[in-house]
């Protein structure tokens, strides 16, 4: 572990553009002060780079960079859908532009696709050769299958739970206890609480959904709605007829359906409200917004698929991203 934790340092120098070809790298003796690790230990990650042909070592003088190219094919795919990506205040359109320099400042081509009229294979035609690696933003399901079955490497960049790829997580038991420290904190009492969005067909297919119940159980907790959403919650905000402390939405497109019939509703004038600001952009000062920093997940993200596309250890699998609170 200690030996990958060197391979990792200096592959990062180098991808970085701290160490440019031909520079010399640290001496053994800047190595064991600078990571806290043996001079073998050293020793054995500078001669397993050596062989992957990544520095050179000149007896009497120090190793050096002798390529700073990523290895092998020199694409990587955004895989989205064309859904997320049409709202201007969709915040995966944000990440997607974060990941797009990310993946230039790696030393790779950005490519995307968003499930178009053509095929990913009519799409890219030859390029699809040179694709490395995928990193994926709510891809449509057979686009996905399609990329699958290539046996490209393959990242979630942001999801809810883990999968059998490597994920960024959004830590969602991170942001329910954020909410209920503010509801103590501010010792909120008519707490009205609107779960995540369940689809009919798939009443417990995420466990995200079913949290509601369990975390809030001291407070209202509206029912999952499958079907004629808006025109559902339209009618629940319209018959509320007494004044909560707060209102917690986990679902911020729930949110987003609520905000015009809560305008309408002088109960809900003086009632504050969070919510989970993953997917559309919320800019009401009013409204407490739970967060994710996007540039930590393009950045973790994009980590994990580069160490699979170079075949490196991973040792964080799934990793998970810690809510923020703002407003």
């Amino acid at each position: 572990m200690k030996k990958q934790n060197v391979i990792d340092y200096i592959n990062k120098q180098i991808e970085e553009g701290r160490w440019k070809e031909g520079d010399k790298i640290f001496s053994e003796w800047q190595f064991t002060n600078e990571l806290k690790v043996s001079a073998g230990t050293v020793r054995e990650a500078l001669k397993y780079l050596t062989n992957k042909g990544v520095i050179r070592t000149v007896k009497g003088s120090g190793s050096y960079v002798t390529k700073t190219e990523p290895e092998g094919k020199k694409s990587i795919l955004i895989l989205t859908n064309k859904n997320t990506m049409t709202h201007s205040d969709n915040i995966y359109i944000k990440l997607f532009h974060i990941l797009t320099k990310k993946i230039q400042n790696a030393g790779y081509t950005p490519l995307a696709y968003s499930n178009e009229v053509f095929s990913l294979e009519e799409t890219f035609g030859d390029k699809f050769k040179e694709i490395g690696g995928v990193i994926c933003l709510f891809p449509n399901k057979k686009d996905l299958n399609f990329i699958k079955k290539k046996q490209l490497p393959i990242v979630n960049a942001i999801f809810i739970n883990a999968f059998a790829e490597p994920t960024v997580i959004i830590d969602y038991n991170d942001l329910i206890v954020k909410v209920l420290n503010i509801i103590e904190e501010k010792k909120y009492k008519k707490v009205l609480v609107f779960p995540y969005y369940v689809p009919q067909n798939k009443p417990h297919s995420n466990n995200a959904f079913l949290v509601a119940d369990k975390y809030f159980s001291k407070y209202t907790v509206m029912p999952p709605m499958h079907k004629d959403q808006e025109v559902a919650m339209t009618k629940i905000i319209q018959k509320i007829d007494y004044t909560p402390d707060l209102m917690v939405f986990l679902d911020e497109h729930l949110y987003n359906l609520a905000k015009h019939p809560i305008e309408r509703n002088e109960f809900l004038k003086n009632t504050k409200i969070i919510t989970h600001n993953s997917f559309f952009e919320i800019n009401d000062p009013t409204v407490t917004k739970i967060t994710f920093d996007l540039d930590e997940i393009a950045s973790k993200g994009l980590n994990l698929l580069i160490k699979q596309m170079k075949g490196e250890y991973i040792s964080d699998y799934n990793i998970f991203i810690k809510a923020k609170v703002e407003g």
